[in-house]
């Protein structure tokens, strides 16, 4: 390997490494790795709930828990105007993420661990584990 090439590999190896370590801080700091989930708003280092969201999804999680079918939960919020990011319906893909996802209940993951966040939980951590035991069973 020539000088140069060696230059350019150690160079992009630095900044993989510092970007890495400005990641692994803000996560420690409590803070998402990246973009916030539907019912939260980033507010330049704040992360807070999008309040009509926020009600919307804490009772999917409530349906979800008490029974009721991934397919009839999205269709009460699509009755109920909820949109994706993107402002296109929600697809039922997108439902199963988001009430899988642990920053509802004020996580956040990174490199394959949960660290505590810094963002106001939506949901309780003994629903969002009532809900995974409910969507685990349906699976089997």
């Amino acid at each position: 390997m020539d000088q140069e090439t060696f230059a350019k590999k150690f160079y992009f190896d630095e900044l993989g490494r510092r970007a890495d370590e400005a990641m692994a801080a803000k996560v420690s700091a409590g803070l998402p790795s990246g973009r916030v989930p539907l019912g939260y708003l980033k507010n330049g280092n704040k992360v807070e709930l999008e309040r009509q969201k926020a009600r919307k999804i804490r009772r999917a999680f409530f349906m979800t828990r008490d029974g009721a079918s991934l397919r009839s939960v999205l269709q009460w919020l699509q009755e109920e105007g909820f949109q994706a990011i993107s402002g296109k319906a929600l697809a039922l893909s997108s439902l199963q993420s988001m009430l899988t996802n642990p920053f509802y209940c004020g996580l956040v993951r990174y490199g394959g661990k949960l660290h505590q966040g810094s963002h106001e939980a939506m949901v309780s951590k003994t629903l969002f584990d009532s809900v995974q035991r409910s969507l685990r069973k349906r699976r089997c």
